[in-house]
């Protein structure tokens, strides 16, 4: 059911679109250890995003 893996993927990336829209990442006013927790919410994202791509067998990009 491929759709299931669309709506999936479509939920994360609204949820960290609001995540990286309401929180610094890297930013002076951080503080280390909640730099480090909020680094690895976005490579959580990362890795849910391209595994979920990667079964509808979607490319992505590497960067942008």
């Amino acid at each position: 059911a491929p759709h299931k893996v669309v709506t999936w993927l479509r939920e994360l990336a609204g949820a960290f679109h609001g995540f990286f829209a309401d929180c610094y990442v890297v930013a002076d006013s951080v503080e280390p250890d909640l730099r480090d927790a909020r680094l690895a919410v976005v490579e959580a994202a990362r890795i849910g995003l391209a595994g979920g791509l990667e079964i509808l067998g979607v490319s992505a990009p590497e960067q942008m």
